[in-house]
């Protein structure tokens, strides 16, 4: 079972879902501090839906364990759900009603006051189109509408699956503001889901990287960027003969177009290398250090399946 922690707003233990002979979620353990944007990322098909699901006790593991709010989700589900806002997948609205019509409905389900819609409006920025009916929204503006709904009961959590999909480039960069928003001056956690790490690390203080049901990596961007692997660039007028003298004196060094890159090169290994090149009459033009992508590491996780949490 799970220890208890209160630093935890989620936490997993060897959380699994098995259909028939497949493992959509095998054994992961998710740990989510309190006001963390966390980003949940994965390939399409990795299991990123499966595990939101769970989370919100819309389908039952296999086996493992959930806390959220430092709580059972087995033995506490309702209690936890009212302090759970989520949009999972597309947002559900009547579009022929107003955006406060919408919200009213959901309002009155959950018992709420009024008061919350116009707050939960505020906070999308939707407050001018409080009275406009849905189907004349732009997809960002529905958007903007289901985390309005999610966030009428003023959760501490909130869980958006995808939030980005089908948004052009202005209506991501709204979205990306919103979240920040939320989080900043509201004090919400918030979990959200992408297959796309460029989003992602826009927003996020921390990632879990997943695929094929199993995380990869779990931790803060800065931990991410400090796997890197770093490199030194060499621009010169000669590359063929800078390589030639990069590797006579044991450099790893490879030919990138006119470039020279060299990989684990000491201080004085390079200091050695120029004082050759200037021997060498070769003009040496740039030298630089560059590192991986958090890209180039993202695809090489998926891809290679390399653990590192």
């Amino acid at each position: 079972m799970l220890e208890d922690d209160g630093n935890y707003i989620v936490k997993t233990s060897n959380l699994t879902k098995i259909y028939k002979d497949r493992r959509a979620v095998n054994g992961v353990n998710l740990k989510i501090k309190k006001g963390e944007v966390y980003g949940f990322l994965g390939p399409n098909g990795a299991g990123k839906t499966t595990t939101i699901k769970m989370l919100l006790g819309l389908i039952k593991p296999s086996k493992g364990d959930i806390k959220v709010l430092d709580m059972s989700l087995e033995n506490n589900r309702f209690e936890i759900l009212k302090n759970v806002g989520s949009l999972v997948e597309a947002p559900a609205y009547y579009s022929h009603l107003t955006a406060f019509e919408n919200l009213l409905i959901n309002a009155n389900i959950l018992g709420l006051p009024k008061e919350r819609i116009t707050t939960a409006l505020d906070m999308v920025k939707l407050s001018s189109f409080a009275d406009k009916p849905v189907k004349e929204f732009s997809l960002g503006m529905k958007q903007r509408l289901g985390i309005a709904s999610a966030l009428l009961a003023q959760p501490e959590l909130l869980i958006l699956d995808e939030p980005t999909n089908g948004l052009d480039p202005a209506g991501i960069i709204d979205m990306r503001e919103l979240i920040r928003n939320l989080n900043k001056n509201y004090g919400v956690t918030i979990i959200i889901s992408s297959h796309l790490l460029s989003e992602v690390e826009h927003v996020a203080s921390h990632l879990g990287i997943i695929a094929r049901g199993q995380i990869l990596f779990e931790g803060s961007i800065k931990e991410l960027k400090n796997i890197m692997d770093k490199f030194i660039v060499l621009t010169t007028s000669d590359a063929t003969k800078t390589l030639f003298l990069a590797n006579s004196i044991g450099c790893e060094a490879v030919k990138e177009d006119n470039e020279i890159h060299i990989s684990n090169i000491l201080d004085s290994e390079l200091a050695k290398l120029i004082k050759e090149l200037v021997r060498s009459e070769v003009d040496i033009y740039r030298v630089e250090e560059r590192s991986q992508s958090l890209e180039d590491i993202f695809l090489g996780l998926v891809t290679g399946e390399e653990t590192l949490c």
